[in-house]
């Protein structure tokens, strides 16, 4: 989806084809500023998988474009190759069964520590070998689109809540006249209404929750995750 196609249509809505009275620069901003709000309220939305090449110790940070940890997936070895799984384990319980974890001698990994507080980094046991690999799925941050001709990051899926978000974006400006106020706030219920904003998002899609990858869980359920 690119950024011409939320823009396209915007401007059938807002009756201004020639972009006159709200300009691609300006569209283009809402369209950069509706991505993040989508991806903070849903961050598998913006979930990216890939091969992280860790540092020597237990603190390892998820990449520098990365948002949120979603989950450790198993080792990699040097080449990329799948190796052992990896198990997400509460920090109490190793706190508990070994106050010295962090000393540990270093090996591959097989259990990782999230804390949904600190969400730009994680721990692992036994201590990560300086180059090791893990495969991990983490929330990356949408890139800010400047060019009509930019692919978005989100799925194509996502192009009507986008597309609404623009749009009440786009009718605040003049927000003034009754009307237009009225109509930006209409917009902006479609585009929570098509999201099913919930202020538990981030605890719904934690690893702390989703321990059990694509097998449905209760806890995440109610509060509207997976």
């Amino acid at each position: 989806m690119l950024a011409s196609d939320i823009i396209s249509r915007a401007q059938i809505v807002l009756n201004d084809a020639g972009g006159v009275r709200w300009t691609d620069t300006e569209l283009l901003k809402w369209i950069s500023d509706g991505q993040r709000v989508i991806a903070l309220v849903r961050p598998d939305s913006v979930s990216e998988n890939t091969a992280l090449t860790l540092v020597a110790g237990t603190k390892q940070t998820i990449p520098a474009d990365g948002m949120r940890l979603l989950d450790v997936i198993r080792n990699l070895t040097l080449i990329g190759g799948p190796d052992r799984a990896v198990r997400m384990v509460d920090r109490e319980t190793l706190d508990a069964q070994n106050a010295n974890w962090h000393l540990a001698t270093a090996g591959k990994t097989m259990n990782f520590v999230y804390d949904n507080r600190d969400p730009l980094h994680f721990y692992v046991y036994p201590p990560a070998v300086n180059g090791a690999k893990l495969e991990i799925l983490y929330a990356k941050q949408p890139a800010e689109i400047t060019a009509t001709s930019q692919t978005l990051a989100l799925l194509d899926i996502y192009a009507e809540p986008l597309f609404n978000y623009v749009l009440f974006r786009a009718y605040s400006k003049d927000a003034e006249f009754g009307a237009n106020a009225a109509l930006a706030q209409g917009y902006l219920s479609l585009f929570t209404n098509l999201l099913g904003i919930k202020t538990t998002k981030d605890f719904a899609f934690s690893p702390e929750v989703n321990k059990q990858g694509v097998t449905p869980n209760i806890m995440a359920a109610k509060a509207g995750g997976v």
